[in-house]
């Protein structure tokens, strides 16, 4: 158990992917290790490459346990995220990742990094005991054997905070006793973290930036008089020390208070996601050590707390229960130095549904597969959305007796990578999940409400999910795109997400798009205030003709700002897929997330839009444009259009694009997937009437398009 947040932090991977590196396959090695005896003698090492994302995984051939990997850049890089397994604790600077763990012979342990560049020269080196077993490269800066360096492993990098020239100095040069001073110092390690000791007793933290400075301000104790050591110490015990006498402490303004060290009750239970709020009293002006302990009895990292002038202390929000945690009851020790007292909380599971990718990065034209649990014995609903934030499609599954669920959506080699998201519903509750196409999941923002309708007097629940402990900024628009509701500073918590709740007070009635905005990256929804449930008249239209696979387009008529729901129906009488929409005060809607079913059956199927009493259907026939299954269409993904084809045999289809008569540029072969499927992308930018003809050795199927821009 980790509660220091070092491990979740913005330069960090989620925390929820911890739960997800397990699944890392191995891969062969892409990247030639450059010579190096050491690199054979304690550690194997394993590497893929994927654009700017790294996998390694380290295998221990050693007889001893490795407690220490440092992974660092030689080359002028940094690191933009990492994810790592559970169970290492992750020290983290711009070019270097410190790994503190346990490794022991015959282990393996994965890491996944992603930074940006060409031509990264990525280090490492593992540690037993103090000493260094081993040292190698990981990417040795070019994609072939040899890049032309003379020296055969890398230098080590110095873990040292405390260097020759490190010197720091005190603001006032001659402080008193219970008096704020400003400690200043240079010379030091970059990015290290400090232990400062004044007249024996431990203060906060300090932590050097880039360049080896730091400024910081602390609180001399009151008790302390005559000469005073100013300890500084790094991780390997090297220490710098300065020397003053403090002046006579002023008139005490605030009456001493003696308090025995204790932790308040702790409310339980907590929830994985959720801070820790833990207190207590201590002797005032000193630090406490709080160490957490898992339901097994493992010790965790230990947090150094200030006590304040009145002896109490606080927690504050430095610890989060991390989402891959057990449930079960943990033990939170504190000491003074003298004394030890604890306390227990108990950890349970909040989430109804949990779910991840099966790994870290998929290949294009492989499935992406996700796994998990829900509730036994209900439905659950899935909408799949791509890295550009369009609804890809939906799905509706029985989850059975055990509670397990694994889902997939199939690929193919030209689909767009990046990061895609599942979108979970069951019930009441909706969890979201992210895999990596091509490359390391990048977790964009995202945003449901809890209904799409409501009353002036309700309050919206919204849930807004992204990167941990980012900012992210909400905006509620009315139809003519003015701000009704604004929020700049709404800061994603630890686990990944925040509740938000919208007030209405002030906002009236009508259809609202509400959009979360974080840097460049952004998510909406659509909602209504007061609009009615039933309505008068409906009407609705659709194409004749589809083929499984393919996105169904809807065009509807019907009163205003009323809330629609759209059902697709198969030839059974059974409904299959279903969404609702809010119409605006212009009466018109159109809706795009149904799709017809993979497997789906061939014959006639029907879409039904309802309000209240008011229906209407439009049918439409789902069949195989010529015999053997074959089939192809485009799908429109917001301003994306691909060529799709379904049903293929062979590893290879041909695509032809005429115009009447005349083919529009050349064939086009892309490779099938296992499962029958191809795809490639529109290219056309003429608008026009085109037919689209594919032929996989065995059937020809055709598809006629018009192409609107």
């Amino acid at each position: 158990m980790y509660l220091t947040l070092n491990c979740n932090n913005a330069s960090g991977a989620n925390i929820r992917d911890w739960q997800v590196v397990v699944a890392l396959a191995a891969v062969p090695l892409m990247i030639g290790l450059l010579p190096g005896a050491l690199a054979q003698e304690s550690i194997d090492l394993e590497v893929s490459t994927v654009g700017g994302s790294v996998l390694v995984q380290f295998t221990n051939i050693s007889d001893e346990a490795v407690d220490r990997l440092v992974v660092w850049f030689e080359s002028e890089h940094t690191f933009e995220s990492h994810v790592v397994e559970p169970g290492w604790n992750v020290r983290d600077r711009p070019s270097a990742i410190t790994l503190s763990g346990t490794l022991e012979p015959g282990e393996s342990f994965r890491l996944g990094v992603k930074f940006e560049g060409d031509e990264p020269m990525l280090a490492w080196q593992a540690i037993a005991d103090g000493a260094e077993v081993g040292r190698g490269w990981i990417l040795s800066g070019s994609t072939g054997e040899d890049d032309g360096r003379d020296d055969g492993e890398p230098a080590a990098i110095s873990q040292a905070g405390v260097l020759p020239e490190s010197a720091f100095r005190t603001i006032p040069e001659k402080p008193g006793a219970g008096s704020v001073i400003r400690l200043v110092g240079s010379g030091f390690g970059p990015s290290q973290d400090l232990e400062l000791a004044v007249g024996g007793m431990r203060m906060t933290t300090l932590v050097t930036d880039g360049s080896g400075n730091f400024v910081a301000t602390r609180t001399i104790p009151d008790d302390l008089d005559g000469r005073v050591n100013f300890v500084i110490t790094d991780s390997e015990d090297n220490s710098v020390q300065i020397s003053l006498r403090l002046e006579e402490a002023p008139a005490v303004a605030v009456q001493q208070v003696e308090t025995a060290l204790a932790i308040d009750d702790i409310e339980e239970p907590y929830y994985r996601g959720e801070y820790l709020r833990v207190s207590g009293t201590a002797r005032p002006i000193s630090t406490i050590t709080a160490t957490a302990y898992t339901p097994d009895g493992s010790a965790a990292t230990a947090l150094t707390v200030d006590v304040g002038h009145d002896g109490s202390w606080s927690l504050e929000d430095r610890v989060v229960i991390p989402a891959s945690m057990p449930d079960g009851r943990y033990v939170i020790v504190a000491s003074d130095g003298f004394s030890t007292v604890q306390k227990s909380w108990r950890v349970e599971s909040s989430e109804v549904i949990a779910l991840a990718a099966a790994q870290i990065v998929f290949d294009p034209g492989d499935p992406i597969v996700f796994v998990g649990t829900a509730i036994p014995n209900e439905d659950i609903h899935f909408i799949l959305q791509d890295p550009d934030g369009n609804e890809l499609g939906r799905d509706s599954v029985r989850v059975g007796a055990n509670g397990i669920v694994q889902w997939e959506h199939p690929t193919s080699p030209n689909s767009r990578q990046g990061t895609y998201t599942l979108i979970a519903v069951q019930g009441g509750e909706q969890e979201f999940a992210y895999a990596g196409l091509g490359g390391v999941v990048e977790i964009p923002v995202n945003i449901v409400f809890d209904k799409i309708n409501y009353r002036s007097s309700d309050t919206p629940r919204i849930t807004i999910t992204g990167d941990p402990r980012s900012t992210v900024t909400l905006l509620i628009l009315d139809r003519a795109d003015s701000v009704v509701h604004q929020n700049e500073a709404i800061t994603i918590q630890a686990d990944g997400r925040v509740a938000y709740e919208l007030d209405l007070s002030d906002i009236s009635s009508g259809v609202y798009t509400a959009i979360v905005q974080k840097g460049i990256s952004q998510a909406d929804y659509k909602f209504g205030i007061d609009l009615s449930a039933t309505a008068a008249a409906m009407s609705i239209s659709t194409k004749p003709d589809y083929v499984p696979g393919e996105p169904i387009l809807i065009l509807g008529t019907t009163d205003r700002n009323v809330v629609v729901t759209v059902t697709l129906i198969d030839p059974d009488g059974r409904a299959v897929q279903s969404v609702t929409t809010v119409v605006d005060d212009s009466g018109e809607f159109t809706e795009r997330r149904l799709r017809v079913p993979i497997g789906a059956d061939i014959g006639k199927w029907s879409v039904r839009a309802a309000s209240g009493p008011s229906s209407d259907t439009s049918e439409l026939f789902v069949q195989a444009e010529t015999g053997g299954g074959l089939s192809v269409f485009v799908e429109e993904r917001g301003s994306h259009r691909a060529i799709m084809v379904t049903g293929a045999t062979g590893t290879h289809v041909i695509v032809k694009i005429l115009d009447g008569e005349n083919q529009v540029g050349t064939d086009q072969r892309p490779r099938v997937t296992g499962d029958g499927t191809a795809q490639i992308p529109w290219g056309i930018r003429i608008p026009g009437l085109y037919t689209i003809v594919v032929e996989d050795g065995e059937s020809t199927a055709t598809h006629r398009y018009h192409y609107d821009p």
